[in-house]
């Protein structure tokens, strides 16, 4: 691997209402630091009547199809010499969205698995909400499902089921055991979300400044899990802002995942071939 990040698979633009910047900002920051890949990922879209029930902000249909797919096309075509361009979505897997997944890949270079709610009882809870010990199984049922139907390449954020936890537990262990089996046999990157560190920063300090201090996500534990057994691992930026690319906080990660002696990758197989 080699030690200079030279690609990001994590980007989210003005679309998803949460984010500034479109696909040639990213496309642009990303020539400039002599990426050898930029891939355009943001929020996918929800049909009308999901969107209406969990009002997670995000593009519109008629926004994907009329905005997005045109900005990433003509970013492909204007750049096919500069840099390599994918197209992408981060979307959740859901019974509401079995009869799209197929569809989006059919329009776009690959899809990332980004699990922000879980159904429980028919009723979906946000993953950043409190999870008893019976909804984190969901969460990793939910994933490993999804990793298991073969639509997704990456799963953004794995750990993220632990946001809640202060201490590493036997569950954390026995969950993540099962999520890093089943993305190694079903050949699914893990993703090292550096969003976590990033925003951790800004609300305190004192977590950029103790590298034993663990952060939301990453973490450490899940990562020494990993490492073990020699699971795929990508650094992506989650960046929500062109200048969030390969910024402090990335590098900060990146240095980190290199002293662990990660089985880091910055390729797709199937995609970047």
């Amino acid at each position: 691997m080699n030690k200079k990040i030279s690609a990001n698979y994590h980007t989210h633009t003005f679309l998803c209402k949460h984010a500034i910047g479109n696909v040639e900002d990213y496309v642009k920051k990303a020539i400039s630091m002599q990426y050898h890949t930029i891939a355009i990922t943001d929020h996918g879209p929800f049909p009308k009547f999901l969107q209406k029930r969990l009002k997670s902000r995000r593009m519109s249909i008629e926004q994907y199809n009329e905005i997005y797919l045109d900005a990433l096309q003509k970013a492909k075509e204007l750049h096919k010499n500069e840099i390599c361009v994918l197209s992408g979505i981060e979307i959740e897997y859901m019974d509401e969205l079995q009869d799209k997944y197929k569809e989006f890949l059919s329009q776009l270079d690959f899809l990332v698995l980004g699990q922000h709610y879980i159904k429980v009882d028919d009723i979906y809870k946000s993953i950043y909400d409190e999870l008893s010990e019976d909804e984190i199984h969901v969460y990793a049922k939910t994933v490993t499902q999804a990793m298991k139907s073969g639509y997704f390449k990456i799963i953004a954020h794995p750990e993220i089921f632990a946001w809640n936890i202060n201490v590493w537990n036997k569950l954390c262990e026995e969950v993540s055991n099962e999520i890093i089996d089943v993305a190694i046999e079903n050949n699914v990157i893990l993703e090292i979300n550096v969003n976590g560190v990033r925003n951790s920063f800004y609300q305190r300090k004192e977590f950029y400044q103790n590298e034993g201090i663990n952060f939301p996500y990453p973490r450490r534990e899940f990562w020494e899990i990993a490492k073990a057994k020699n699971a795929k691992v990508m650094i992506n930026d989650d960046a929500h802002s062109p200048n969030r690319m390969n910024d402090e906080y990335t590098k900060y990660i990146y240095d980190i995942a290199l002293k662990m002696n990660l089985n880091i990758v910055d390729r797709i197989e199937g995609i970047n071939d």
